[in-house]
């Protein structure tokens, strides 16, 4: 039977740790420089857009009910929506703005802690991950109330597990891996991707160590651990998931099998170079950079899990089980990547500056300045999204009479149930939308669109005119609209004409509110005549 070679004692000078108060330090202050990065204020008052304002109705049930309909969102993730301080309307975005910072610091502890040949360079390389993960593109513009930045926590913090382990070498510390593992699920539910492809990286480092003892406990607690992520995936994600989600997300699948897959990954890649600050050919190089730093490094499973992770979302994306590239449902493979990408570079211009000094500080700043110039343009471009449900909805709430009729299309029941005020959100649930439900104001007899082709638009309109007709000649109807593509704002169009209604446009915010009233029931601010196309 073959001997493995005597294995080394490690000690903290081996793996490149030696934490000091220092490294706390610069931890702390990356993590607050991330605040900076992030429009804080508009975080605060800009309103909810469609996909936020469901999220934010279940902060508004009960918690069983909610559970039951959280689609697509982790319930941990939710639970700690529910939570947040406050009176603004939109704090809920604080959470997505804490996890972004924690990601920062999460970057810095796993890029420190790798078995650098100095301080010094472990401190520099720490840094230059940290700022990469902050400062990248698709890290800048995640500002809404989802669970993406959190989602890249914890797979910065799983990867950093994973190499914990891998460089203890005690088939017992596997466990640690597991406990973190289970308990990142319910709070991001693509750790379970995450955790998978650490366990491969870590079986393939004790396969390749030859340690028998390792490689048994790595499979059992793997096993053990996916027995538990199926559980609760059965139980927080199978049971939601509607056909109507995966129709949505059908265009981000994989198509065409194994040979045409590595084509679209390609093109995917090149639509995502301004996300990533740098052509795609750049980051892939880097990338595989970083792996070979890594490695050289016998930081083993680290090496290995990445690119594996690469490799199980593509087999998923094939089996259409789950978006590719996507640059929202991706940000837990994404913003690691950056993070191995900035190993890579940093790998590059240190063996230089070994060589040339001199060479290596230029080529570290041309680095720099080229990410930088990447990352400028999008930092001071910056937005939310144009859509305000809350300003149509608040204005008819002031102004709303008891004779008058409230007509919502079908992407506006959200933020309408969300922003009325003083209302209780209800929810029903709905095979026809991708989140698997629609909200109303409990108590109020508004008419909601279910659908937004030129059949639900008629029938809704209709519904709401003859209510209209019902309660008297002074009857109005408001009519919020949100999230209108030109489909159905098309459908509106002919609905109107079809039903001979002329509503005007009521400008309270970048999404008009639209008003059928007779000449004399005048409002503020004055309606305009609507055109013919309108959106």
């Amino acid at each position: 039977m073959a001997h493995s070679a005597p294995r080394r004692h490690l000690d903290a000078s081996d793996v490149g740790i030696g934490w000091s108060r220092f490294d706390t330090r610069c931890a702390f202050v990356l993590v607050i420089f991330t605040v900076f990065l992030h429009p804080v204020a508009q975080m605060l008052n800009r309103p909810y857009w469609l996909d936020e304002s469901w999220v934010a109705d279940l902060t508004r049930v009960d918690w069983l009910r909610a559970m039951s309909l959280s689609s697509s969102t982790p319930v941990g993730w939710l639970a700690l929506a529910r939570l947040v301080p406050g009176s603004s309307l939109e704090r809920g975005r604080l959470l997505t703005l804490a996890f972004s910072m924690a990601s920062s610091g999460a970057a810095y502890v796993l890029a420190r802690s790798l078995a650098w040949p100095s301080k010094s360079s472990a401190r520099l390389a720490a840094v230059a991950v940290a700022v990469a993960v902050s400062c990248v593109p698709i890290a800048l513009v995640r500002n809404d109330l989802k669970q993406y930045t959190g989602d890249a926590f914890f797979a910065l913090v799983l990867l950093a597990v994973v190499r914990w382990v891998d460089r203890r070498r005690r088939p017992s510390a596997v466990v640690w891996l597991g406990v973190v593992a289970l308990v990142a699920c319910p709070f991001s539910t693509t750790s379970a991707f995450v955790a998978a492809a650490c366990f491969g990286g870590l079986l393939i480092s004790a396969v390749l160590a030859r340690e028998v003892g390792r490689i048994i406990a790595t499979a059992v607690t793997g096993a053990v651990v996916a027995l538990g992520l199926l559980a609760m995936f059965a139980v927080t994600v199978w049971s939601h998931i509607s056909g109507a989600l995966e129709i949505y997300w059908r265009r981000d699948y994989l198509t065409g099998g194994i040979l045409q897959g590595p084509q679209q990954t390609w093109h995917r890649l090149q639509h995502l170079e301004h996300a990533l600050a740098m052509p795609a050919v750049v980051a892939i190089v880097l990338f595989v950079v970083g792996t070979v730093v890594l490695a050289r490094m016998g930081e083993t499973a680290l090496a290995v899990a990445l690119p594996l992770l690469w490799i199980e979302m593509f087999v998923a994306a094939s089996l259409r089980r789950y978006p590719f590239l996507d640059q929202r449902t991706f940000h837990f493979v994404l913003v690691p990547s950056v993070g191995l990408a900035a190993i890579g570079a940093f790998g590059i211009v240190r063996e230089i500056w070994r060589r040339v000094p001199i060479a290596g500080l230029m080529i570290g700043a041309l680095v720099a300045a080229l990410f930088g110039l990447g990352v400028v343009p999008v930092r001071q471009s910056v937005a939310f999204t144009s859509e305000d449900a809350r300003a149509q909805t608040q204005f008819v709430a002031k102004s709303m009479r008891s004779s008058d009729v409230v007509l919502v299309n079908s992407s506006a029941n959200w933020g309408f149930a969300y922003y009325w005020p003083h209302g209780r959100v209800r929810t029903l649930r709905s095979a026809v939308v991708a989140n698997g439900f629609v909200a109303e104001v409990a108590g109020l007899d508004a008419v909601y669109a279910s659908g937004r082709t030129p059949a639900a638009v008629f029938r809704a309109l209709r519904v709401a005119l003859d209510r209209q007709r019902r309660t008297g000649s002074r009857s109005r109807i408001f009519i919020v609209r949100s999230h209108i593509t030109r489909y159905e704002n098309d459908a509106w169009t002919s609905a109107f004409s079809r039903l001979h209604v002329h509503p005007l446009s009521i400008p309270v915010g970048p999404e008009p509110l639209l008003l059928v009233a007779p000449a004399d029931q005048h409002l503020h601010p004055a309606p305009q005549q609507l055109p013919s196309a309108s959106g």
